[in-house]
């Protein structure tokens, strides 16, 4: 099977799937030929959101200029995110919210990596019980020998594994989260910054600062203002 966009070299891939970004508006052309069953997943990202979140829209086009390319990582997590919207959301918005952001991640980190992973990621199954129980007990202090036991791992296997799976540290990820539910608090307008950085579980509105410009791009003010505007 063949799954182009419009003007790039075309390559007959087979076997396990074959990921490709295209630009918005761009044409897409396909051809088949004796395929057994085929699964196309199709995720659409809204580039203004992406943007105003501090993500790299640069290397994202890098990205799009690739005839197809291939990662595990986000093959894995395409999936993980097809499953659940396929099953109606079982495992509540915030999980798959949660899959949406890693899977934006690990396609920006295609362009920073030198080369592939390496093989020994977590199982489906293992990886979906710690991004729950990530977004469950996100204001808590996390200890990685608890994720380690829930993932059934030892501990010093877990943190490699855990990148391996989603191309971030589960303490980024973690991160990530914190930050995400302290900008649905900045959207209400309802809290000043200080309000918002303790209940969000940081030591002072000077550590939450800090943290949200290393992931956002901004500061908490500012992201606030942006969203405003």
């Amino acid at each position: 099977m063949q799954s182009q966009p419009h003007g790039a070299k075309a390559r007959p891939r087979r076997g396990n799937a074959e990921l490709y970004l295209v630009p918005a508006g761009k044409p897409v052309w396909e051809s088949a030929d004796h395929i057994a069953f085929a699964r196309r997943i199709f995720i659409f990202f809204d580039a203004a959101k992406l943007q105003r979140a501090g993500h790299n829209m640069a290397a994202l086009q890098e990205i799009s200029q690739l005839a197809t390319f291939s990662d595990p990582v986000v093959r894995q997590l395409a999936a993980m995110l097809a499953d659940e919207t396929q099953q109606g959301g079982p495992n509540g918005r915030m999980y798959g919210e949660s899959l949406a952001h890693a899977l934006t991640a690990a396609l920006l980190a295609i362009t920073e990596r030198a080369q592939k992973p390496a093989k020994g990621g977590l199982a489906p199954r293992a990886l979906q019980r710690v991004i729950a129980y990530l977004e469950e007990h996100w204001r808590e202090q996390l200890f990685l020998a608890d994720l380690a036991r829930l993932a059934g791992i030892s501990q010093s296997h877990f943190g490699r594994a855990f990148k391996t799976s989603t191309g971030v540290a589960p303490s980024r990820w973690h991160m990530n989260i914190r930050i995400r539910r302290a900008q649905e608090m900045l959207l209400a307008d309802t809290q000043s910054l200080a309000d918002i950085a303790l209940y969000a579980g940081f030591s002072d509105q000077s550590h939450f600062t800090r943290a949200f410009r290393q992931v956002a791009g901004l500061t908490p003010g500012a992201w606030r203002k942006a969203q405003q505007a």
